[in-house]
């Protein structure tokens, strides 16, 4: 069943950085942080979180949108946010940004379009637009996808559990239980520059907001990428090596603007198959992922 709870090896839940310290200070339940649900244009839509140590040289500070067949129904999908971070590193960072959607196929673009424009706000739907504008803009496909990340998940996958102290209950909380030694290390730890004298509640929610803030700007004014994803494409088929020898392009990630190092290829491998887990009600098999780890890596 979707989330159930399976953590692929290689990659860890990020973003749980202090949430406890921030409930029992804060008084309030913080949520939990790992998987987040909503529902995205009549598709399920899915946010979560992870930190890889699976990079060469260049880090980058990602958000992986992944189309996710069902393959109980045909033509129907669930959309699935990650956020991925370098392992170590926390949610505020300098490290340069990217966005990337992943796609089973080329034909399913029109399909995730249409999603989009369902659940974007009145004056994006009323804009004089030529047909299949967001399919040849992913930027501005990727920015209407976020305004929904943000009015469902409310900051999660950018800032974690600080949301909670933007509540000015929580806040007050903090303030009356005169607990900032606590917060201020808990923002240091989420990458919040934090200042000893920023003592009322009002002053952290105002940081809080302004790294929001700052990142959501960053991630919509960075490199924006689609590439054909093999593990979706190939989900409910059977991968063998005479398949890939006759054709290796099923076997790859395909993207025009971007080439994979291996180390690359293993990141995106273990977040695809983690965006599978979350969001199916049907079990794709460990063998599946094996076996198609080796017919991508051999390339």
């Amino acid at each position: 069943m979707p989330g159930s709870g399976f953590q692929v090896p290689g990659i860890s839940p990020a973003l749980g950085l202090g949430e406890a310290l921030i409930s029992k200070v804060a008084g309030v339940a913080t949520g939990g942080y790992g998987l987040v649900r909503s529902t995205i244009g009549g598709i399920p839509f899915f946010g979560n979180t992870a930190n890889s140590k699976s990079y060469d040289h260049t880090k980058y500070d990602e958000r992986h949108y992944f189309l996710v067949p069902d393959l109980g129904e045909e033509d129907n999908y669930s959309l699935y946010v990650m956020r991925c971070l370098p392992d170590g590193v926390p949610p505020v960072n300098n490290f340069p940004k990217r966005r990337i959607l992943h796609l089973p196929s080329e034909h399913a673009l029109p399909q995730l379009e249409a999603v989009v424009l369902e659940a974007a706000s009145e004056d994006i739907k009323n804009k004089p637009r030529e047909p299949g504008y967001l399919s040849a803009n992913i930027s501005a496909l990727l920015d209407e996808i976020d305004k929904v990340d943000e009015t469902a998940f409310k900051g999660l996958l950018l800032v974690g559990g600080l949301v909670a102290l933007v509540n000015p209950l929580a806040g007050a909380a903090v303030a009356a239980k005169a607990a900032l030694p606590a917060i201020g290390m808990v923002l240091g730890r989420y990458g919040v520059k934090y200042a000893e004298d920023a003592a009322t509640n009002m002053d952290i929610a105002r940081q809080i907001k302004r790294a929001h803030k700052d990142l959501k700007k960053e991630f919509s004014q960075s490199g924006t990428f689609q590439l054909i994803n093999p593990l979706l494409g190939n989900l409910g088929e059977e991968p063998k090596l005479e398949a890939w020898m006759m054709e290796k392009n099923k076997y790859q990630f395909t993207c025009s603007e971007l080439e994979f190092s291996q180390a690359d290829l293993v990141r995106l491998m273990e977040l695809t198959q983690q965006a599978v887990d979350d969001t199916t009600d049907y079990a794709v098999s460990e063998a599946y992922f094996k076996t198609m780890r080796k017919l991508i890596l051999w390339g």
